[in-house]
């Protein structure tokens, strides 16, 4: 980040942008978030007596709470250094470098997610992270089988079989989605790209157990198709079910 020419740190020129916003408003600035009245409870008048006795009025100067902003942002890079081993003026910098529009929309947590679970890996380049993962298969948290997109599952899986109304439910899970990983990928940052994302976890990446764990799980979801109750993925049984799941195995090896 440049100004003339000057070249800005990431935390030099988010402050910038902030201090211009504050000074604009209230004319106050505060590293641990806003902390002037913003809004304020009051009794209510004429019309507004029918929606309640008091109403609540906006009575800052400033149209938004930018040092809470500001705040958010520098615990979200101090966040991120944790979980991915930087320092956290090195991510700011990363993020300010990419960030084109005010800082007030492009901070949130859509753009800056939290990074749950401890399945993180960083890579120097982009070329050394393909060469970790190798050949091009990943396992899709929700029905356990192999895609070929680290982002959206190919698997093939049946994850609801045909009805008389409905036709058979293939497995299409995004990582992008509502629900995410399921808690089961793979957080990965790339710095030479100044980016990290989460994908399905490669199968290069599994432990014995977890391929063996994995493996197994989707075996019984494809003995669960012959269920009479409707189950077809192992994940969706309630524990009362177990019993039954553990019949239809017994049943199935003795018909192989």
């Amino acid at each position: 980040m440049e100004k003339g020419n000057v070249k800005l740190t990431g935390y030099e020129s988010l402050k910038e942008a902030v201090l211009k916003d504050c000074n604009e408003g209230e004319g106050c600035f505060n590293h641990d978030g806003c902390n002037h009245e913003f809004y304020r409870y009051e009794p209510a008048e004429g019309d507004m007596k029918k929606y309640g006795d008091t109403v609540c009025r906006h009575v800052s100067e400033c149209s938004h709470k930018y040092c809470d902003k500001f705040k958010w942002v520098i615990d979200r890079a101090k966040h991120y250094a944790d979980k991915l081993g930087l320092a956290w003026e090195e991510v700011l910098n990363s993020w300010e470098v990419n960030r084109n529009y005010w800082y007030m929309n492009y901070y949130q947590d859509c753009n800056q997610p939290e990074i749950k679970g401890d399945k993180v890996r960083v890579f120097n380049t982009t070329d050394d992270l393909l060469k970790a993962i190798g050949e091009k298969k990943f396992r899709c948290p929700a029905c356990g089988g192999i895609s070929t997109d680290p982002y959206e599952c190919n698997s093939g899986l049946e994850i609801q079989k045909a009805t008389k109304k409905k036709r058979a439910k293939i497995c299409d899970w995004k990582v992008y989605g509502l629900f995410g990983d399921l808690g089961k990928g793979t957080y990965i940052y790339c710095k030479d790209k100044l980016k990290g994302q989460t994908i399905f976890t490669p199968l290069s990446w599994e432990s014995e157990e977890e391929r063996l764990i994995n493996e197994l799980e989707v075996d019984a979801n494809n003995v669960l198709a012959s269920c009479p109750r409707g189950f077809t993925n192992i994940r969706s049984m309630k524990i009362v079910d177990i019993d039954m799941l553990i019949e239809l195995l017994d049943r199935n090896k003795e018909g192989n």
